[in-house]
């Protein structure tokens, strides 16, 4: 606690295409962080006057605000460096970054967790790097600026870091788990070794929102009603016609059979089964590029992915990890599960049970905050 002024405030402030999450954590008394508020906003005009409504509305008064740029703005490696030393690992990893564009991109580093045993035993520090235009940085700091953040107590994080911070996968992750972070437009997906991260990708340009546009094209149908639709019934085989007792349970691991052959000829001119058809091909369609990479992956490393764990949007569709189960087995991708993101930290956010997980890197980014 501070001498004045009360306990820290740390405030992770995630903005998104289409929402904004704001968390905010205070030091519990037994030396771990506490949330004590989630705030999110959906479909806002202008981000600038959401977030400072937001704050005020909320009566958000931060210590400390931990903020991402978009992914969509940055890239991201993971450079394993042979060497026995965490001081050996930090200037090779500053020799590295003369290769950079300096004048036109922001760059920076941070060493992992290490040494880790390389393939023939020697000892590896992994280093992620992150880069983005020095003008895309400068415009999020503009907004953050306009919206009434204060400079001075705004720190920049990566959201891949926070969701991993968030999971505490860090600390709980053994063998090879891959985190698929699904958001509006943008997927992050990275891969940990025994809680180290080795590998990371982004898909651009798509995800929730270019599901709901393919639905609302496909049905002829506003955005609005097919978003309902995806909220309402995800890839829930239930809303088909065929009779299952835990399609309506969010986040259920049934594994689900092909769902375009169920209904018969009268359901063909039903909606739910329309649009069933629809999300389904647009949700393979999008596992497939998931497949792709994480397939990549393991053939360069020759390190199997046992465990896939889902955050972001794409947790919040019902049904989502029996059906990516099934897909990816169909499709010759072997993992012993595929499961929702949860921690103790996530579990605490009072906030409907089907919008949770789409907080996480705004958790992530408030409890990176306590480390400032």
């Amino acid at each position: 606690m501070a001498l004045f002024g009360g306990p820290k405030v740390s405030v992770g402030l995630d903005v998104g295409t289409n929402w904004i999450k704001i968390v905010s954590a205070v030091m519990g008394g037994g030396g771990r962080p506490q949330v004590n508020k989630a705030v999110c906003v959906k479909n806002f005009p202008d981000a600038r006057e959401a977030i400072k409504k937001a704050f005020s509305e909320n009566n958000i008064k931060p210590t400390v605000v931990v903020a991402c740029l978009d992914s969509q703005d940055a890239e991201m490696m993971v450079q394993e460096f042979i060497v026995k030393t965490a001081k050996e690992a930090e200037r090779l990893a500053e020799v590295k970054m003369r290769e950079f564009n300096l004048n036109e991109f922001s760059i920076n580093y941070s060493l992992l967790r290490g040494p880790i045993p390389g393939a023939d035993g020697s000892p590896i520090y992994p280093v992620l790097y992150v880069s983005a235009e020095k003008s895309k940085v400068a415009e999020f700091q503009s907004l953050l600026r306009s919206a009434g953040i204060n400079m001075d107590s705004l720190v920049m994080d990566v959201d891949q870091l926070a969701a991993i911070n968030a999971l505490e996968l860090d600390q709980a992750a053994v063998e090879t788990t891959c985190l698929i972070e699904g958001g509006a437009t943008t997927t992050n997906i990275s891969v940990l070794k025994d809680g180290t991260l080795r590998y990371t990708n982004i898909i651009r340009e798509d995800g929730g929102v270019i599901f709901t546009n393919r639905v609302a094209q496909e049905l002829n149908i506003s955005r609005e009603q097919a978003e309902e639709l995806k909220i309402k019934n995800g890839i829930d085989v239930g809303s088909s016609g065929r009779s299952t007792n835990a399609s309506s349970n969010f986040g259920t691991s049934l594994e689900l059979d092909d769902i375009s052959q169920t209904g018969g000829s009268s359901a063909s001119n039903d909606e739910n089964f329309k649009y069933l058809n629809a999300f389904k091909a647009e949700i393979e369609r999008y596992l497939d590029k998931i497949i792709h990479i994480i397939k990549d992956y393991q053939d360069k490393n020759s390190d199997p992915v046992k465990e896939i764990v889902l955050t972001g949007g794409l947790a919040c569709v019902k049904n989502i990890c029996g059906f990516a189960k099934n897909y990816f087995s169909a499709n010759n991708l072997k993992v012993n599960s595929v499961s929702l993101a949860d921690s103790p930290f996530l579990s605490s956010i009072n906030c409907p049970e089907e919008e949770r997980q789409a907080y996480t890197v705004a958790l992530g980014l408030a409890l990176r905050g306590f480390a400032e």
